[in-house]
């Protein structure tokens, strides 16, 4: 509100300055104005005085304002965005309103003025005047007649007379003029500027002109083609010419919008791979009868789950909406969750061992049973017809395995998750970047392109604007501006420095990305020095802050649109040593295990650099920098030594290396389980692991290979 505000008493404050010794004066009065400045206007209130409804909610209430709310000079009463005034919002200020008026000792002539430029756009002009008139009438507490409405006046910019087909076609086929004849007379007088005008900007309706619905330019190319009997093509491709000259000159009284929606969903029939109908069109059905149900994607491994509603009374199992992931159902009976094919390999009921000790009690009598709250989570085995119903015939339909909302494994990979996580950051449509990063990246590619169109001094210039009605969403968005550019500059500097070296060990990697950012300290130093200790101070801090940012870009952590380079597989991370390590007998029988000592080189190689990679990726490494007693003195040196944006934030958090054990107890340390159900278990004990095991690591065959392996 204070925005808007702001804006109306600049645009005051200028239309004013041309009127010469003008008497009229405007002043603000909102939470932001002092209690000095708020008396002044008491004292010596102003012609026309700018608020807010919650403003106005105060004076009435406060006996020190009585002058301005009762004074017998108040005339006129402004409402602007008269349409964001409805429900409760609108009921609270028709209230104000009329206490206003019965405060107000202007002898009940204040007038209320509303203005509005989406009031009403659905019937004739009367009607629209009448819808108007309606809600003003409601909020202002007096009868406002439609008479009273006033409706915006448009003239056409182009004066020229209506072009015949004839003529169409000649502007067309002669094509455009050259850049420099483009002048805004001889557009004005082209065949196809009226055309344009009324077909994309204007209509007559009632002997009135008004705004025309919007159209693509595709659609009106179309229209045009059938108009001339010309090739569409070659019509899109003039009046795409048109546009661009209208707009260098100021032509057009109205604008051009490029309107960028989010991708969708893929959708798909519940049926074996090779039946199966995809498509990217959001239906519900498709032919036979058969149901579409949106796809999502486990973003660990990619494996495909049907978005679903299962009815277990009704025995049918119906699409849910990709959007609604975390969206709770209203209906006790249905339960939504997730559907994957029953494919080879992928699980069995066998397979219940993978999933984690926490959900299960070992008893004497029954063994490994699951408990209460997690009972449900286990996967159910249904086989499924395309229509949707569950069958209980294995002859019929597609058999599925079905998992409960919120997903909290993944049948293929084993990844788990817990019950707080959102099932957005578990789970991915086929498009599900989010508003911020799309913008993000929108806005780097446009400027990216604006920087190869122009030079010199006008690539310099070339800028995006963004407007928001939300300070909170500018906010949010400048973060993610700032995280996006710092990271990707970041990453940048480590793929430049790999490619020219070819090869960086641990020791000298902060120091040549740094050298690859090519940047000096004063773009990122408080105090910038040339020598001394000062330089060596500023360069140290830095380096650090570099060493961490990367540690900390190894982690797997929240930017789930914005993978690593190890990810994207632009970065190899090896281990100095471990090829030769693994292909040395007399280590391994040293340190003895049947599996071990049976497995080649080469599977000792992958076995041992996925448990380097678990840790790593956890940040369970002996790196200095990474250590407890190392956090406040480095958040210490970058926040005394760096400026914005490189500086740490005050209530940033850092992450510290952490632990990991063999032991299912709650080591608060031990971050990092090394147990027989975490992801590195369920990796090792995986027959397929190993080319001469044919069945799952028992409990205490893991637990020697894990010690050994340590």
């Amino acid at each position: 509100m204070n925005a808007l505000i702001n804006s109306q008493k600049e645009e005051l404050d200028k239309f004013l300055r041309q009127v010469p010794n003008t008497h009229i004066r405007v002043e603000k009065y909102t939470g932001q104005e002092s209690l000095t400045r708020k008396t002044e206007i008491q004292n010596n209130p102003p012609h026309i005085l700018l608020t807010n409804y919650v403003m106005l909610e105060l004076m009435l209430s406060r006996t020190h304002e009585n002058k301005l709310v009762e004074s017998p000079n108040l005339k006129f009463l402004v409402l602007d965005e008269l349409h964001t005034y409805r429900g409760r919002q609108g009921a609270d200020v028709a209230i104000l309103i009329r206490k206003l008026r019965q405060r107000s000792r202007s002898n009940d002539e204040l007038l209320c003025i509303g203005t509005s430029a989406t009031m009403s756009t659905v019937g004739s002009r009367e009607q629209r005047r009448q819808v108007v008139a309606d809600v003003a009438s409601k909020l202002f507490g007096v009868e406002i007649k439609p008479s009273n409405v006033i409706d915006e006046t448009l003239e056409r910019s182009i004066q020229r007379a209506e072009p015949t087909i004839e003529q169409l076609c000649q502007g067309i086929s002669a094509g455009l003029p050259t850049e420099l004849e483009q002048t805004l007379t001889e557009f004005r007088n082209h065949s196809l500027s009226y055309w344009i005008e009324m077909n994309f900007g204007l209509e007559e309706r009632e002997g009135h002109l008004v705004r025309r619905q919007p159209i693509s330019l595709e659609t009106g190319a179309t229209k045009l083609a059938e108009q001339t009997q010309l090739l569409g093509e070659i019509c899109l491709t003039v009046l795409k010419q048109m546009f661009l000259w209208g707009s260098k000159t100021n032509g057009l009284a109205f604008r051009l919008h490029q309107f960028i929606s989010q991708g969708g969903s893929v959708y798909a029939t519940i049926e074996n791979r090779d039946k199966g109908h995809l498509t990217l069109e959001g239906q519900y059905t498709t032919t036979d009868n058969r149901l579409l149900y949106p796809l999502v994607f486990c973003r660990k491994c990619g494996q495909d789950y049907y978005v679903v509603r299962y009815d277990a009374d009704k025995h049918i199992i119906l699409p849910q909406l990709p959007t609604a992931l975390d969206i709770s159902p209203d209906d006790a009976d249905i339960t939504e969750g997730y559907l994957t094919l029953d494919e080879p390999e992928l699980w069995d009921r066998s397979d219940e061992d993978r999933l984690p000790d926490s959900w299960f009690n070992e008893t004497k009598k029954k063994g490994r049973v699951a408990k209460k709250d997690f009972a449900r989570f286990i996967p159910r085995k249904l086989q499924i017809l395309s229509n949707g119903k569950v069958t209980s015939s294995l002859l019929q339909g597609t058999t599925c395995w079905f998992i409960p909302k919120p997903f909290l494994t993944c049948l293929n990979c084993g990844v788990l998750h817990d019950k707080k996580r959102n099932e957005f950051a578990k789970l991915s449509r086929l498009s599900s970047e989010g508003r911020s990063t799309a913008t993000t990246l929108f806005c780097l590619s446009t400027t990216s392109r604006l920087k190869q169109v122009f030079t010199g001094e006008k690539a310099k210039a070339a800028k995006i604007l963004s407007f928001t009605d939300n300070r909170q969403d500018a906010s949010l968005q400048a973060g993610h501006f700032n995280d996006f550019v710092q990271t990707s500059f970041l990453r940048a500097a480590l793929l430049g420095a790999i490619q020219a070296k070819g090869r960086l060990t641990h020791s000298e990697l902060a120091s040549v990305v740094v050298q690859y950012m090519g940047i000096t300290q004063n773009d990122y130093a408080k105090q910038a020095a040339e020598f001394g200790v000062g330089k060596r101070r500023n360069e140290e801090a830095f380096r650090k802050l570099i060493e961490y940012r990367l540690y900390e870009d190894l982690r797997r952590g929240w930017r789930i649109v914005q993978p690593n380079l190890e990810q994207c597989g632009l970065l190899i991370i090896e281990y100095d040593g471990l090829q030769e390590a693994c292909a040395d007998d007399k280590l391994w029988q040293k340190h003895r295990h049947s599996l071990l000592l049976q497995a080649t080189p080469q599977e000792r190689f992958i076995i041992t650099q996925a448990f380097l990679n678990h840790l790593r990726r956890e940040l369970a490494i002996d790196a200095k920098l990474l250590q407890p007693d190392q956090k406040d003195s480095l958040k210490s040196e970058v926040i005394q030594a760096l400026k914005e944006p490189w500086v740490f934030d005050e209530n940033e958090y850092l992450y510290l290396a952490t632990w990991a054990t063999i032991s299912t107890g709650g080591n608060e340390k031990a971050k990092v389980k090394l147990t027989t159900r975490s992801k590195i278990g369920q990796f090792l004990r995986s027959p397929n692991t190993w080319s001469l095991r044919s069945q799952l690591l028992t409990d205490v065959e893991f637990n020697s290979l894990i010690t050994t392996l340590i």
